[in-house]
């Protein structure tokens, strides 16, 4: 039997961000060009540029008009609705390698 010791295998910064638990996002918004700015629950704001994974099932948000209509989904992530379906991404993702603005 061979225990793994996943503790010492996270990165800080994750290990750090999840030991508070993870954070809400109370308001998003977009800049261009193609980069969302996330206000957190505790104060924080973050913000990160899209513009390299704009790619796959994300390549309509190359559109800025939908860019831009980004907001919080009913689970708390960042998300569009378009026209090919709803795209969500993760909110720990942003807090944690987002660029802090606050």
């Amino acid at each position: 039997l061979m225990v793994i010791n996943m503790q010492n295998s996270i990165p800080k910064e994750i290990a750090e961000y999840f030991k508070n638990g993870p954070r809400n996002v109370i308001k998003v918004w977009s800049k261009e060009p193609y980069t969302i700015v996330a206000e957190f629950d505790d104060g924080i704001i973050k913000a990160s540029d899209l513009t390299d994974d704009l790619t796959g099932i994300m390549a309509i948000l190359k559109d800025y008009n939908i860019f831009k209509t980004v907001s919080i989904d009913e689970n708390g992530s960042i998300a569009w609705n378009t026209a090919n379906g709803h795209i969500d991404i993760s909110k720990d993702n942003i807090y944690i390698y987002g660029k802090t603005l606050i």
